[in-house]
């Protein structure tokens, strides 16, 4: 699972609207208890893991 940036075909009022707002999900997780750790691994290190063990 990787996150995505895009927000096409998401209506309404958005918390975070585009890439450039990421932090404020890396804030609210933090705030709520994750490590850096953990907040990089849902932000890039799972799926760079995956990655390397797919392709190599």
């Amino acid at each position: 699972m990787a996150l995505g940036t895009d927000f096409d075909g998401i209506s309404g009022r958005l918390q975070i609207n585009g890439a450039g707002e990421m932090q404020k999900l890396a804030a609210a997780l933090s705030d709520n208890g994750y490590k850096p750790d953990e907040i990089e691994k849902i932000f890039y290190k799972n799926v760079l893991r995956v990655f390397r063990n797919v392709i190599g």
